[in-house]
C-alpha cells in the first residue's frame, strides 16, 4: 500500500499542472457555493437580529387593523390576565418613522417602549449607567441609539440631535448607546420611553402594537387573549411574521444557490476532464500493478484516498476564496435589503457558520469522488492484456449510440412534463416545495437538451471538416479530425462552456423580460404627469391638504386629479399592502389585468369590489369572483374579487380598493399620493416649478416627476440583480479555465503526435494555428448550442420558476443581441483558452526530450 501511495505522489509531482487544474476546479466550485450560502445566511441573520431587537422575547403581537391601538386595551389585558397568569407578559410598543436632515437625510425608526415593563431594555444590551432607566423616563425626550450610529455621526452620551416628524422638529438627547461599533444592528433604530414618545410625536393614548410573551407549553392562553380582543385587532405569531418577511429573501437566495450549484457543476467538468486524463496517463502503470498482484480493491481504495486528498486541498483553498467573494457579495445583497425592507445595514459577513462549510465540503468531495469513479470505471473493465494498448491507441475510439441519446432526451422531456404537471397544491409559495419542483422540471428539460449535443455535433462533423479544409488547408483538416478523435474530451469542454454561456444568456433574457414587464406595468400605474407625495401621513389628515387640492384645481393646465392612500393589512400573518385608489375621471384608465376585460373590471371595482395582485392570487389560490375576508373597523368583511392585476412591487401581495369604499370600511380619509393629470404633457415643467414655489412652506409634501419615479424604480431593479452579474462572470471564468485545461491536457497527451508533426516540417506557428482552430471550434460550437439551450433556460425561468418563486408572470422577450453577445463571449473564451498552449508551444514542443512536461 505504501508503494501505491508513493506511485501516486510521484505521478502528481511529475504532472503538477494537471493536479493544479483539478484542485482549481474544486476550489472555485467551493468558493462560489460557499460564498452564496454565506451571503444569504448573513442577510437572514441580520433581519432576524433586527426583528429580535424590535420584538425582544415576545412570542406574539397584538396589532390593529390600521396599525393603531388604544392604550386602554393594554391596560385591560394587564388587569384581566397578568394578575391571573404570572407567565404572560405584555409590552406596549409605539413605532414611527422620522427624518434627520442634518444627519445624512435618512429615515429613522423611533421605537417607544416601557423601560420598566419586563426588562424591555435587555434586548439592546445597554451599557453604562445604573440610573439609565430613570433618566430615560424622567428626562425630556431622552433616547437610546446604537454605538455604531453614534460613531458614524460623532455623537456621544449627552449630545442632542434634531429629528423631524411631519415637518415638526423634535430635539432629542442621547441618554446612552447600545451594542458595539462592530455590531450588525439596525442603525435606523432610536429607542425612547413610550410616554415621552407619545407626547413628542403627538400620539397620545395610541400604540402601534402590544408585544405578548406566552410560554410554548401553554397554547390555551392564546384563546383567552383572543377572547378579550376587539373585532378590529388580531393576535399574530412573531415567528410566522418573520417567516413571511423572509420568504422573498429565501426565494431570491434559492435562485442564487442554483446558480452557485451550476458553478460547482462547471467546476466538476473541470475536475472530470483532469482526472479522466490522469487515469488514461496512468493506465499502463495501473495495469502493470494489477499484473504484479495489486487487487482491484486496493487500487480502488488508493484512488479514493487520492480523491479525498485532492478535494481537501481544493476545500482549503476554496474557503478563503469564498470569504473574499462573500465580502464582495454581502454589500450588494445588503443594498438590496435596504431597498426591499427599508433597512440601513452594516456590511458584516457571518462567515464562521460551520453547517454551511460542511455542506459545501460534502458537495465538493462528492463531486470529486464521482469524477474519480466515472474515470476509473472506463478502465477497470478492460482486460489487463489490452489496457496498455488502449492508452497508446487512445481510448476514445468507441462508438456511441446516438439513438440511445435521443431516447434519453425524450425520456427526460416526458419526465419534466410530468413533474411540471403536478397539481397546483404542490406548486405553492409556502416554503420552497413548489420552487424545488419547478427547478427539478426545468433541470430535466435542460438535461434533455444537453443529451442531444453529441448527436448534433456528430451530424455537424462533415460540414465543419469541409469548411476547415477550405479555410486552413491541411492544418484545418488535422485540427478537426483530431478533435473528432478526442471527442469525449472536446465534448466535455463544449458541455462546460455551452452550459455556462446558456445560463448567462438565460438569466440575461429573464432580466430583460423582467425589465420589459416592469416598464409596461409602470406605464399603467404611473399614468399621471406629476404626483404629490404626502410623507408619513397622519390618519384622517386631509384637512391640511384641502387648500392644496383647491390650488391644484385652479391651475388651468390641470385636467383632473386622482387620489390614493397606501396602508397595510394582515392576511395569514403576512403584511399586505392595501391601496385605496380613486381613478382619474378625465381619461380612460387601463389596469394591468391578467386575461380580463378592463372596462368590466373597472365597473365592478367602482361598485365596491377589490382587485388583488397576481402574487396574492397564487399564494391564496384565489380567482376572479372569489371572496377575500379582510379585517375592517367594523369587523371582518368579505370582498368579492373583481380582477387580478400584475404587480411587481409587493412581495406578499397587494389589495386595491376604491377610495370611497376604503373610507367607509376603514374610517380613514388619509392621502398618500395626489396624481396630477395635465391637458398637455408640455406644461409639466412649468407647473412643477410653480408648485414647488407654492408648496415651499409644506416640506411634508413632495413633488414627484413621473419620469424621475420611473428612473428610481429601474435603479432599484438593477440593484436587485447586481449579485447575479457577479456570479455569471464567475461561472464563465470557471468555464474558460475548463477550456484551458482541455487544450493543455490535449497538448500534454498528444505530445508525441505533435512532435511527429514538428519533425515532418510543421512549424510552431502552424501548431499554434491548430490550437486556435480547435479553440474556435469549441467556442463556436458552444456559442451556437448555447442559443437554444439559453432560450430554454430563459423560458423555464420566466414561465416556470419566477411564478413559483415570486408569484409574478413575465412576458418572455427575445433580444437577438443577447444571443449574439453570448456567441462572441463563447468564441472569445475559446480563444482565451488557446492562449496558454500557444505561448508554451515553443518550449514544450521542441524536438528535444519528448517526454518532458
Amino acid at each position: 500500500m505504501q508503494l501505491l501511495t508513493l506511485s501516486q505522489l510521484r505521478h502528481h509531482l511529475k504532472h503538477r499542472l494537471q493536479s493544479l487544474l483539478a484542485i482549481t476546479g474544486v476550489a472555485l466550485g467551493v468558493a462560489v457555493v460557499d460564498a452564496v450560502d454565506i451571503t444569504h445566511h448573513s442577510a437572514k441573520q441580520y433581519i432576524q437580529r433586527t426583528q429580535q431587537q424590535i420584538t425582544g422575547h415576545a412570542s406574539h403581537r397584538i396589532v390593529g387593523v390600521s396599525n393603531s391601538l388604544s392604550e386602554r386595551l393594554y391596560a385591560d389585558l394587564r388587569r384581566k390576565l397578568s394578575s391571573k397568569y404570572a407567565d404572560i407578559h405584555f409590552t406596549p410598543i409605539l413605532t414611527l418613522k422620522v427624518t434627520s436632515p442634518q444627519h445624512t437625510k435618512k429615515d429613522w425608526i423611533i421605537l417607544g417602549i416601557d423601560p420598566i415593563s419586563n426588562t424591555a431594555l435587555t434586548r439592546f444590551g445597554v451599557r453604562g449607567h445604573s440610573s439609565f432607566d430613570s433618566r430615560l423616563i424622567t428626562q425630556h425626550n431622552s433616547v437610546l441609539i446604537s454605538a455604531r450610529t453614534a460613531q458614524q455621526l460623532s455623537i456621544d452620551v449627552g449630545d442632542q440631535m434634531t429629528l423631524y416628524n411631519q415637518n415638526q422638529p423634535l430635539t432629542v438627547s442621547v441618554a446612552d448607546v447600545f451594542g458595539e461599533t462592530t455590531d450588525a444592528v439596525n442603525q435606523q433604530l432610536i429607542v425612547m420611553d413610550i410616554g415621552n414618545a407619545q407626547a413628542a410625536l403627538n400620539r397620545h393614548g395610541q400604540l402601534s402594537r402590544i408585544d405578548v410573551y406566552i410560554p410554548d407549553q401553554k397554547p390555551h392562553l392564546l384563546r383567552e387573549i383572543t377572547a378579550l380582543l376587539p373585532d378590529n385587532t388580531q393576535l399574530l405569531a412573531n415567528d410566522q411574521l418573520l417567516a413571511g418577511q423572509l420568504s422573498l429573501l429565501d426565494s431570491f437566495g434559492f435562485n442564487l444557490s442554483i446558480l452557485s450549484i451550476l458553478a460547482l457543476l462547471v467546476g466538476g467538468f473541470l475536475i472530470y476532464i483532469t482526472v479522466r486524463f490522469s487515469m488514461l496517463q496512468r493506465t499502463p502503470s495501473l495495469s502493470r500493478l494489477r499484473i504484479l498482484g495489486v487487487s482491484q480493491r486496493q487500487l480502488r481504495y488508493t484512488l479514493i484516498r487520492e480523491a479525498l486528498c485532492l478535494s481537501a486541498l481544493g476545500i482549503l483553498i476554496g474557503l478563503p476564496l469564498s470569504w473574499l467573494l462573500s465580502a464582495s457579495l454581502t454589500p450588494i445583497s445588503q443594498r438590496t435589503l435596504a431597498v426591499v425592507y427599508s433597512l440601513t445595514t452594516h456590511s458584516s459577513v457571518q462567515f464562521f457558520h460551520w453547517p454551511i462549510h460542511i455542506k459545501t465540503a460534502l458537495l465538493a468531495t462528492t463531486t470529486t469522488l464521482i469524477s474519480y469513479y466515472l474515470s476509473y470505471q472506463s478502465i477497470q473493465r478492460l482486460p489487463l492484456s489490452h489496457a496498455i494498448a488502449r492508452f497508446q491507441a487512445d481510448s476514445e475510439q468507441g462508438k456511441r449510440s446516438y439513438l440511445q441519446q435521443i431516447l434519453t432526451a425524450g425520456l427526460l422531456t416526458c419526465s419534466a412534463w410530468l413533474v411540471l404537471r403536478l397539481p397546483p397544491s404542490v406548486m405553492t409559495l409556502d416554503g420552497q416545495q413548489g420552487l424545488i419542483v419547478s427547478y427539478v422540471g426545468s433541470a430535466l428539460l435542460v438535461l434533455a437538451a444537453l443529451c442531444l449535443i453529441p448527436t448534433v455535433l456528430h451530424n455537424a462533423y462533415r460540414p465543419t471538416l469541409t469548411l476547415a479544409q477550405r479555410l486552413f488547408g491541411v492544418i484545418g483538416s488535422i485540427a478537426i479530425r483530431d478533435s473528432q478523435r478526442q471527442r469525449s474530451r472536446v465534448l466535455l469542454a463544449i458541455f462546460t462552456l455551452s452550459l455556462a454561456v446558456a445560463a448567462t444568456n438565460g438569466i440575461a433574457i429573464m432580466i430583460d423580460s423582467f425589465r420589459f414587464s416592469v416598464n409596461q406595468w409602470l406605464d399603467t400605474r404611473l399614468n399621471a404627469e406629476l404626483y404629490i407625495h404626502v410623507q408619513r401621513p397622519y390618519r384622517n389628515q386631509p384637512k391640511p391638504l384641502a387648500a392644496v387640492v383647491e390650488q391644484l384645481q385652479q391651475h388651468t393646465s390641470v385636467n383632473c386629479l386622482s387620489y390614493s392612500h397606501t396602508s397595510h393589512t394582515l392576511l395569514d400573518n403576512k403584511k399586505l399592502i392595501l391601496k385605496a385608489v380613486s381613478l382619474p375621471t378625465c381619461r380612460n384608465t387601463s389596469l394591468p389585468l391578467i386575461d380580463q376585460d378592463s372596462n368590466t373590471a373597472i365597473k365592478r371595482f367602482n361598485s365596491g369590489e377589490i382587485l388583488i395582485s397576481e402574487a396574492l392570487a397564487r399564494h391564496q389560490q384565489l380567482q376572479i369572483d372569489d371572496t377575500l375576508s379582510l379585517q375592517t373597523e367594523y369587523g371582518k368583511q368579505a370582498f368579492r374579487i373583481a380582477g387580478i392585476v400584475r404587480e411587481y412591487s409587493a412581495e406578499h401581495g397587494r389589495i386595491i380598493i376604491h377610495r370611497k369604499h376604503y373610507q367607509h370600511w376603514w374610517r380613514d380619509t388619509s392621502l398618500t399620493h395626489i396624481g396630477i393629470h395635465l391637458h398637455t404633457p408640455s406644461e409639466k415643467q412649468r407647473l412643477m416649478t410653480r408648485l414647488k414655489q407654492q408648496l415651499s412652506d409644506k416640506p411634508q409634501l413632495r413633488i414627484l416627476d413621473t419620469s424621475a419615479v420611473r428612473n428610481a424604480v429601474m435603479v432599484v431593479f438593477n440593484q436587485t440583480f447586481a449579485s447575479t452579474k457577479v456570479l455569471r462572470l464567475i461561472v464563465l471564468l470557471i468555464a474558460i479555465i475548463a477550456i484551458i485545461s482541455t487544450l493543455v491536457i490535449y497538448q500534454l497527451q498528444q505530445r508525441q503526435q505533435l512532435l511527429t508533426l514538428r519533425s515532418l516540417g510543421v512549424t510552431i506557428g502552424e501548431l499554434r494555428l491548430l490550437f486556435v482552430i480547435q479553440a474556435c471550434l469549441i467556442g463556436s460550437c458552444a456559442g451556437l448550442l448555447a442559443m437554444p439551450i439559453g432560450w430554454l433556460i430563459a423560458w423555464a425561468l420566466v414561465v416556470i420558476i419566477n411564478p413559483a418563486a415570486f408569484g409574478w408572470t413575465l412576458e418572455l422577450i427575445n433580444d437577438p443581441t443577447i444571443y449574439g453577445s453570448g456567441f462572441i463571449v463563447a468564441l472569445l473564451a475559446g480563444l482565451l483558452g488557446a492562449l496558454y498552449p500557444c505561448l508554451s508551444a515553443n518550449r514544450s514542443l521542441s524536438l528535444m526530450e519528448p517526454g518532458r512536461e
